[in-house]
């Protein structure tokens, strides 16, 4: 199940994100942590549609709603960008997407790291 290990604002673990394959296999681990560095003082770049992503969570990623609750949804989500197809894949931000849904909102901020970016988060890759 593609989820971070903690909100990255309490900041005493490193947080991932695990993009998983049609088999369940993790296929890339990324560094959440650093994402984040990279991202530090960049504006938003795009808004996202929210009801795809509560789709998306409905259809078997989890969320602790106690824990979405205390989310600040006007903060910018992010996506990763592949070199190899021209979709992007939001790999943070979970829980606001779904705060956002729970308070109405349309769109929630995001901020695209480029392809080279996000190949200099990945942690591991599967064969």
């Amino acid at each position: 199940m593609p989820r971070n290990n903690k909100d990255f604002n309490e900041g005493t673990r490193k947080e991932v994100y695990r993009r998983i394959n049609m088999g369940n296999q993790i296929v890339t681990t990324y560094d959440i942590n650093k994402a984040m560095t990279l991202l530090s003082g960049r504006a938003p770049d795009t808004q996202v549609p929210v009801e795809p992503l509560v789709d998306a969570i409905t259809w078997g990623r989890s969320i602790d709603e106690e824990h979405a609750k205390t989310v600040d949804s006007s903060k910018p989500v992010i996506l990763a960008s592949f070199a190899d197809h021209k979709g992007k894949e939001l790999i943070d931000g979970w829980h606001r997407a779904w705060k956002a849904h729970t308070e109405g909102k349309t769109h929630i901020p995001a901020i695209t790291l480029t392809p080279e970016e996000t190949e200099s988060i990945a942690t591991h890759k599967a064969i």
